[in-house]
């Protein structure tokens, strides 16, 4: 069986002696005496130029990259060069272990980068459950997972430790929707959560103490096994009640506004109509002034002019008066009166 480590014996100059079979095919040798290396002292090739010299008594162990293009050479050598002494401690020869570690290398650097990108894929996780886990603080919010096997429900306030267990059955409690429909619902649960679902309901808090009834926004998408069977689903619950009462408030806010808009076209209407009553009554007997001879229907006719100016004197002062109560200007104190 060939050796799996290349050997060749150097003189103590450097020049190759002798090469074994594992060794000619990781440099490629040509021949039995290939002038390339057996014409070249080994000291006079990178990287032992930089290394060594002849007779120096030194061992050396390194990895390098050998390349000869003319020989179509090109890997990654683990190399072992090593002094043999005589008994006066010359060298007698150097004796030269090479490895082809070109696709250990490989396989080193794509650990490397699969290192790097589990790091990299721990550090982006780390930070998504911390920001899950703000939200579910912020926003009072739980994690939940349904198993139709055991028939459980599991409540998660934090990523790593869940907060309560329930059953199916211990569940119908929080819902106050028809009782009949509540039942199939839960009685069915494979077909209620078949496919992903997001809905509202108004009911009793699952994850506070109390009777207290909430606006609840629950998500959920099905969970299968590995084999396609739905063994479950896994969601998320939402108190949204904040929410839900912001929207009953801007409705009726809004609803107060298209009110009182309605109100102030139909005050507008009537005050038309009321200003133009007088104002028609004094432009018409004041044409007809002139044409009357009477010194009595003369008066008369400045009497019925002056009381209509008087009306609609008064009329235009309510109007100033209730548009500066409107605007707040006036501000009243009650007080006790006898």
């Amino acid at each position: 069986e060939p050796s799996v480590v290349g050997l060749a014996i150097y003189d103590q100059h450097g020049m190759l002696l002798a090469a074994n079979e594992n060794m000619r095919q990781t440099l490629h040798m040509e021949g039995e005496r290939d002038p390339r290396y057996y014409d070249v002292s080994l000291f006079s090739r990178q990287p032992f130029h930089d290394l060594t010299t002849a007779n120096e008594i030194a061992e050396f162990h390194f990895c390098t990259k050998m390349e000869v293009p003319e020989r179509d050479l090109n890997c990654y050598l683990e190399l072992q060069l090593k002094p043999q002494l005589d008994d006066t401690g010359q060298v007698m020869h150097y004796s030269l272990a090479a490895r082809d570690v070109t696709e250990e290398r490989s396989f080193y650097q794509k650990n490397r980068e699969n290192d790097e990108q589990i790091r990299h894929a721990n550090a982006e996780i780390q930070r998504y459950e911390m920001e899950l886990q703000y939200l579910m603080d912020k926003c009072d919010m739980r994690v939940w997972r349904a198993s139709f096997s055991t028939q459980e429900v599991t409540l998660y306030k934090s990523l790593n430790q869940y907060e309560r267990k329930l059953t199916l059955d211990d569940l119908r409690h929080f819902f106050v929707d028809n009782e009949e429909a509540l039942t199939y619902k839960f009685s069915h649960p494979e077909e209620v959560f078949s496919q992903p679902i997001s809905l509202v309901r108004h009911m009793r808090s699952i994850f506070h103490e109390g009777e207290e009834m909430q606006w609840d926004l629950i998500d959920s998408i099905p969970v299968h096994d590995k084999d396609g069977k739905l063994e479950g689903c896994f969601g998320i619950i939402r108190n949204i009640t904040p929410l839900i009462e912001a929207q009953e408030l801007l409705k009726e806010e809004t609803q107060r506004a298209n009110d009182s808009a309605r109100l102030k076209s139909v005050f507008m209407a009537n005050m038309t109509h009321e200003i133009r009553t007088p104002l028609n009554s004094i432009v018409g007997f004041s044409d007809l002034l002139p044409m009357i001879e009477s010194p009595e229907d003369k008066k008369e006719m400045v009497r019925v002019i002056m009381n209509n100016c008087d009306m609609l004197l008064r009329l235009i002062n309510d109007i100033l008066e209730i548009s500066t109560t409107d605007g707040n200007a006036i501000i009243i104190n009650p007080e006790e009166t006898d």
